[in-house]
């Protein structure tokens, strides 16, 4: 498979070890152009996904050379458990423990928004935190450090190249730019960061912003962000994965403004306002706090969601947010229960087979 350019030239890194997570900080600080942080999960379902991405994605020949890829799982699970993720630690050196606990481990009480019916989504917001906090101060001369959820596919020859691109912008975040307002403290919904008034512009998130939808103290009624203490609109990077330069990462991650937001949502009244959904959302918000201008990279064009269709070819040449992968395809989101195979075969130009798209499941090899 295709790779991707290495810092300092590819006879240099062909003579080395392959770069891995655990491989030694020097090495990583040195010939790494991309590090990843894939959060994941224990038990079947997330060790499924880790598996499907290491026998597709992450064959891609950057992956070692280039690129280093860290599944990233929390080191507070039963011991049990611990000694399972250890042991495919051991054998893949491609995971990473964080001494920080997952959302469901902090949220113990059921979430406002779903009247208080179930215990929420249990997004990764502290561990992501964590895991920006630990690339920063360990892996600073990194270039560019990134997050990709665990049912993203990432085209790492189409990347690689373009964030060489991006080099000379010191505080560039390149991802599918949206925009949306945030209600730092959505007390009615219990969400810490609400979200609301998204628009795929500015422009439409402006005009979204001031806009209610339905009937007042009716079901389904949404008022208009400004009557109900959002922040203005701002740019975010979607949720699929996007990717931090070295320089806007270190700010994340040592900002006292970002560094306090994340140590209350943690604190005492984390239940009443739980911080487990939009954590793209919240990390498009603690950039508006840079002292700095911060260079935002829109590749929306090229992330979207995986999706079969008998149409494939067609629609994978489209510009839909839900098509089958195709070369000019960066990150391929949505493959929860398959097709990671499939849009790495289709990443490669292959010839769309539906058949071979509609079946193409979760793998589990540890």
């Amino acid at each position: 498979a295709g790779g991707g350019g290495a810092r300092g030239g590819s006879g240099a890194a062909a003579a080395s070890p392959p770069l891995r997570c655990d491989s030694r900080v020097r090495e990583l600080n040195a010939r790494a152009t991309l590090l990843l942080g894939v959060p994941s999960l224990p038990g079947s379902r997330g060790r499924a996904r880790r598996s499907s991405a290491r026998g597709s994605w992450m064959r891609f020949g950057a992956v070692g050379d280039s690129a280093a890829v860290c599944f990233l799982l929390s080191a507070l699970h039963a011991p049990g458990e611990m000694a399972r993720l250890a042991a495919e630690a051991r054998r893949h050196r491609d995971m990473l423990f964080l001494p920080v606990a997952e959302s469901h481990m902090l949220f113990r009480q059921k979430t406002r928004y779903s009247n208080f019916s179930s215990r929420g989504r249990g997004m990764p917001t502290f561990k992501q935190y964590a895991f920006f906090q630990h690339a920063a101060a360990h892996l600073p001369d990194v270039p560019f450090v990134g997050k990709v959820d665990d049912d993203t596919a990432v085209n790492l020859p189409q990347l690689l190249p373009l964030l060489q691109h991006a080099a000379c912008l010191p505080h560039a975040l390149v991802g599918a730019i949206n925009w949306a307002a945030s209600v730092p403290a959505a007390h009615w919904s219990g969400v810490r960061g609400d979200r609301c008034g998204f628009g795929w512009s500015r422009d439409a998130a402006l005009s979204n912003f001031g806009r209610s939808w339905g009937v007042p103290r009716t079901k389904g009624f949404i008022a208009a962000c400004d009557d109900i203490g959002a922040v203005p609109t701002f740019p975010y990077a979607t949720g699929a994965g996007y990717v931090f330069s070295a320089k806007l990462l270190a700010w994340v991650a040592s900002s006292p403004e970002v560094r306090g937001w994340v140590a209350e949502a943690r604190g005492p009244g984390r239940e009443a306002l739980q911080w487990q959904k939009y954590e793209d959302t919240s990390t498009g918000y603690w950039l508006t706090y840079a002292p700095f201008r911060v260079e935002y990279v829109n590749v929306g064009r090229w992330v979207h969601d995986f999706r079969c269709d008998p149409l494939g070819a067609h629609k994978a040449a489209g510009g839909g947010l839900y098509r089958p992968a195709s070369p000019a395809s960066l990150l391929v989101h949505n493959l929860k229960n398959g097709g990671f195979n499939a849009a790495f075969e289709q990443m490669q130009g292959a010839a769309y087979d539906h058949r071979r798209c509609m079946h193409d499941p979760l793998t589990d090899r540890v």
